[in-house]
């Protein structure tokens, strides 16, 4: 919802042993559309702590990220975000708080979120997955939540099989939606 798009911009990044920076200026427009029409400064800084003794107490990164500028409207999005992998395990977390955004589309409302993901190799390559989502439109605290339990195998290290159930509640709504979501990633 806050920054889901496709930009023209100038970015810098680098990539530390206790960290890393993403840092960009951009054009307000999306997808290439009504270019030049406003500013936007992003960007991600995140923290390794436990990269001398990851071997020990596995892998901690945690970090910041924010998006202001001023396109459609007036753009104010700061987060925060955490992820821990250890051996089998593997957590994530990101909040954010939008003051106006520009993901796929504008929106001026005030918005926070956040979500969580939990997964578990019980097998080599069998993945058990859960994941929380959390949107609420602090305007009128309308409040949108998903519950998704999955099963991923991993053909390699670099495709795998998706298996997804997907629960979710709008205030919006009049009834909870079921999906199932069948899927494969593959990466170059």
């Amino acid at each position: 919802t806050f920054g889901n798009g496709t930009s023209n911009g100038i970015r810098n990044t680098a990539q530390y042993k206790y960290g890393s920076y993403d840092i960009g200026y951009f054009d307000g427009s999306r997808y290439w559309n009504n270019m030049f029409s406003g500013n936007e400064i992003a960007g991600t800084i995140t923290l390794n702590p436990f990269e001398n003794t990851s071997k020990k107490f596995g892998n901690l990164k945690v970090g910041g990220s924010f998006n202001v500028g001023n396109s459609a409207n007036s753009i104010a999005v700061f987060g925060g975000h955490a992820i821990y992998n250890y051996k089998k395990l593997y957590l994530d977390f990101e909040y954010q708080h939008a003051d106006g955004y520009s993901g796929s589309y504008y929106g001026t409302g005030r918005h926070h979120g956040f979500y969580t993901t939990a997964s578990y190799f019980v097998l080599p390559k069998l993945e058990l997955a859960a994941r929380y989502d959390f949107l609420q439109n602090l305007n009128n605290e309308n409040v949108s939540q998903e519950y998704v339990a999955g099963v991923n195998y991993h053909l390699n290290n670099k495709a795998k099989l998706m298996f997804n159930y997907v629960f979710s509640t709008k205030d919006t709504a009049v009834n909870p939606s079921h999906r199932i979501y069948l899927g494969a990633d593959f990466f170059t």
